[in-house]
């Protein structure tokens, strides 16, 4: 038997976000979270929208807390599902702390309510929520609002709250279990990139090797590639027998177009809003169908540089084949070392070089021409090959990683209307998701 239905203002209300005025955003200091910043079911904390300690102070009232539930209320319609209104992401305990700024909504639930915030939060994240709240948004084609009373006459279930809290509950496995795989691909980066910055930034078995001391974890093989002494050139001190090269002596930008949409349409999507900050291994894809024009086609292995306002530090390694839009670079290795190219193209020294050849004030980008110039030391072809293939096992773990949490935000996505409804009971329900 279902839950009787009412609605979710019968529980919570809408506290919208501060009205920040322009005199008030300043280049570095505490983060404001806008519209953009929510995304489908998580909060994205890369932001260029950032208050002083002295305002922040007297706005404290908008400051993010724990378990939030926050929405946008300003948003495209169906034809632009990232930027879509009515998006719910929550705030988790190990988040940053930021403020909310207008048209981005915070659920506050009532004193009295007998129900569980995160309740809430599933409802709001079913997709007939989303399209009954894109249903009574007003605005034009491209940009349509939604008011708090909007989102507070969302259907609701009629719970009590030890059921609200189970299902809650039931659906936080998943999300605790997705990002726990996203965690798991952090540390692969990080290793991957310490080995990386002890190779070929820091040069340490050079190092070594020039003091007469054995590399410390190189195999024979390995320690073989690398020169035991320095050379001085113009623009520093490198490995003897390296040279400095630039990006595009080592890569190509793929720019394969696809004519047709029917083409493209059922393709994995990975656009600049899905690719993640300064995290090498991306998890959440799209269908092309999400674009219209512009589609460019990538392979597994391929780097991502996110062109658009590069100092936000999107560049990832496609775990997969798919399409992107040209406000992405694709770079693909010309020496077959795919690993060794994601990693220099991510790199610090990388990233400065983008941002400081980006052209545009409000949106600086960054094209393939100035950033293919990006100098660095350059090792031989058979160190390159090397770093890559050693490597290759985390970045093969990161994409089966990716697989599954797709797989758990699938099945998550299939049970949760039933589950919400009270049509399907937890008890019926037999799910092993570590199995997944």
């Amino acid at each position: 038997m279902a839950f009787e239905i009412t609605n979710v203002g019968e529980f919570a209300t809408i506290q919208g976000g501060y009205a920040y005025k322009t005199q008030d955003f300043v280049s570095e200091g505490v983060p404001v979270l806008k519209i953009k910043n929510v995304r489908k079911g998580f909060i994205e904390y890369s932001t260029d929208s950032f208050v002083s300690e002295q305002v922040a102070k007297s706005t404290a009232r908008w400051f993010t807390r724990p378990k939030d539930v926050l929405i946008s209320m300003t948003g495209s319609g169906p034809s632009a599902p990232e930027s879509l209104v009515g998006r719910v992401g929550r705030v988790w305990s190990e988040e940053p702390q930021a403020l909310i700024n207008q048209r981005v909504g915070r659920l506050v639930v009532k004193p009295d309510a007998a129900i569980s915030s995160d309740f809430l939060f599933y409802v709001l994240s079913q997709k007939s929520a989303q399209d009954f709240l894109v249903s009574q948004s007003t605005g034009s084609a491209n940009q349509v609002n939604i008011s708090g009373k909007t989102i507070e006459s969302v259907p609701c279930p009629r719970v009590g709250l030890s059921d609200s809290v189970l299902i809650a509950n039931f659906f936080d496995l998943f999300e605790t279990q997705i990002r726990s795989l996203q965690e798991i691909n952090v540390v692969l980066q990080e290793i991957s990139r310490s080995i990386f910055n002890a190779w070929f930034v820091s040069f340490e078995p050079v190092e070594s090797k020039f003091n007469q001391i054995d590399p410390i974890g190189l195999s024979e093989a390995a320690t073989l590639l690398f020169p035991n002494s320095f050379e001085e050139t113009d623009l520093g001190r490198i490995p003897a027998g390296w040279q400095f090269s630039t990006l595009e002596k080592i890569s190509q930008n793929i720019v394969s177009r696809i004519k047709s949409q029917s083409e493209w349409a059922n393709l994995d999507l990975l656009d600049l809003s899905r690719m993640p900050q300064k995290n090498l291994y991306p998890t959440k894809f799209g269908k092309g169908e999400e674009l219209t024009t512009s589609v460019v086609e990538f392979s597994e292995g391929d780097t991502l540089f996110g062109a658009v306002r590069p100092y936000f530090h999107k560049v990832c390694q496609a775990t997969r084949s798919g399409v992107t839009n040209t406000s992405v670079l694709v770079i693909r290795s010309s020496n077959n070392a795919p690993n060794f190219i994601s990693h220099l193209a991510s790199s610090n020294e990388c990233v400065s070089h983008a941002v400081r050849f980006s052209e545009g004030t409000k949106m600086p980008t960054i094209n393939w021409k100035n950033l293919s110039r990006h100098a660095f030391p350059c090792p031989p072809v058979e160190l390159q090959i090397y770093f890559s293939d050693l490597v290759e096992p985390f970045f093969q773990k990161a994409s089966n990683n990716a697989r599954r949490i797709e797989a758990l935000a699938e099945l998550r996505e299939m049970l949760l209307p039933d589950l919400i409804s009270g049509h399907l009971r937890l008890r019926d329900v037999e799910v092993e998701i570590n199995a997944i």
